[in-house]
């Protein structure tokens, strides 16, 4: 498996109920990291040591009417926690601006992931916020083990999602379900 984020280009630009996802760079996405993931606080790192790496994906969503990036997410070619000789894309530092939530950025930023794991053969594995949990099982993923503290000191959990076994069969909230 092999995620060149470099590669991606045209190739993963998709609209979708008025939003386009498209690959960006970090220093485009990182304003709304901080915003949300961060509290705004200038303070507290919205970056991962991976947003430089040729194999690392950053995807904006941008509304077309506001020009900006109002949601984005990040995937880095990474061992799946717990099984560190399979090899998967580790989410990270996925962020919807407060006044876009819940119009369904998030999922269309979700499924665009799913699409492009799915296509180099491998699954999606996170650190998500325990907030997040019904969201990210909405799309099809699984819990994992037992809770954590992470980040701003908010309780999280490792989620996974596996690709649908037929790759001929699309990413959708029913076919996306972890396979254990």
């Amino acid at each position: 498996m092999s995620l060149d984020g470099r590669w991606w280009g045209e190739r993963l630009r998709v609209l979708e109920r008025g939003i386009e996802v498209a690959p960006a760079r970090a220093e485009e996405i990182e304003p709304l990291r901080r915003a949300v993931l961060r509290d705004g606080n200038p303070e507290l790192d919205a970056t991962t040591p991976e947003d430089g790496l040729p194999t690392t994906l950053h995807l904006a969503g941008a509304d077309l009417a506001v020009g900006r990036p109002i949601g984005c997410l990040t995937l880095i070619e990474a061992p799946f926690a717990g099984d560190p000789l399979q090899i998967g894309l580790r989410l990270a530092l996925m962020a919807v601006d407060p006044q876009y939530q819940r119009h369904g950025v998030g999922s269309v930023l979700l499924r665009t992931a799913q699409r492009a794991a799915a296509s180099v053969g491998t699954g999606i594995w996170a650190n998500a916020r325990d907030s997040a949990l019904g969201f990210y099982a909405r799309g099809g993923f699984a819990t994992s083990g037992s809770g954590f503290i992470g980040p701003m000191n908010l309780p999280h959990h490792r989620i996974y999602w596996r690709p649908p076994v037929d790759p001929d069969q699309p990413v959708t909230d029913e076919t996306s379900r972890l396979r254990l």
